[in-house]
């Protein structure tokens, strides 16, 4: 037996749908199915005092809605045996797509942080641990699994990832974090880091803290980016800039470079020697402002 409401909420007039069992299967979604048959099928079978389930129903204009179903048994008879059930439908479509959206969200934004290589953190400062997350490890190339969850401790965490000449300054910004009276203090710091299979990786640091009512720090949060490559990167420019600076010094020939504008933007030492003005007497300068 079905109520009014039940009938409605699809669409339908009560004379328009039989309230049977094989109906009812009839408007489950394909993909829904299986799933929610076997569940009804298992509860009839056993019928245990409660019954939950949810699943998407077609409507008389060809729509699905999501159902969520709860029942209970209200009657036995001397053996035990269920003989009266009753229990309540009620649409949730709109929850469900909020949900959706919740996760089509959060999947988009896991696989920006992945792309950014990003990793997000939490310290709590009462019980003095780190919360990470999947992408966090990420970077370090592990898992919550390998290293025993999601939560570590300061210490821990220095250990296994800071490189050893960098978690003093690490040190000195948690400090600093916890002895600032500005509410919206907030850092940016890069260091070095170790990878969990020993490799040399840079880091760039963004954090924030909260504060309660006493102004005390209780929690600080930000981001981890991996900029390796940036760095490396880097460095592989300056190195090949120190060589060709190198190179052009050694060359006995005077040589100069100017932007546009006819000011001088570098030269040789044996410019320098040549025109008797030392780097600072020249740089930014023109031809004529130099003599």
């Amino acid at each position: 037996y079905f109520t009014e409401k039940w009938y409605t909420m699809l669409g339908y007039e009560p004379f328009e749908f039989p309230a049977s069992y094989e109906n009812w299967r009839g408007l489950l979604h394909p993909d829904d199915r299986d799933n929610a048959i076997a569940v009804t099928e298992k509860y009839l079978k056993t019928k245990p005092d409660r019954y939950e389930n949810s699943f998407r129903l077609r409507t008389k204009d060809g729509q699905y809605r999501w159902i969520s179903t709860r029942a209970k048994v209200a009657e036995r008879d001397t053996n035990g045996e269920a003989i009266r059930l009753i229990g309540h439908h009620q649409d949730i479509t709109k929850r469900k797509q909020v949900e959706e959206a919740l996760r089509t969200s959060q999947a988009k934004l896991i696989n920006a942080m992945k792309i950014a290589k990003l990793g997000y953190w939490e310290y709590n400062v009462a019980d003095n641990l780190f919360v990470f997350n999947d992408e966090f490890y990420s970077i370090f190339r592990t898992t919550a699994e390998k290293v025993g969850g999601y939560k570590m401790s300061p210490d821990r965490y220095a250990q296994m990832f800071l490189h050893p000449d960098d978690r003093s300054v690490v040190a000195l910004e948690m400090k600093n974090a916890f002895k600032t009276a500005d509410p919206l203090y907030s850092r940016q710091l890069e260091h070095r880091i170790i990878y969990s299979d020993g490799e040399t990786g840079y880091l760039n640091v963004r954090f924030f803290i909260v504060k309660d009512n006493e102004g005390r720090t209780v929690k600080t949060y930000g981001a981890n980016q991996d900029i390796t490559e940036r760095k490396l990167a880097e460095e592989k420019i300056k190195d090949q800039a120190n060589f060709l600076r190198t190179l052009i010094d050694t060359i006995p020939i005077p040589v100069f470079y100017k932007d546009t504008e006819g000011r001088y933007t570098g030269f040789n030492k044996a410019f320098e020697k040549f025109v008797g003005k030392s780097e600072d007497q020249m740089l930014g300068k023109n031809v004529f402002e130099v003599y």
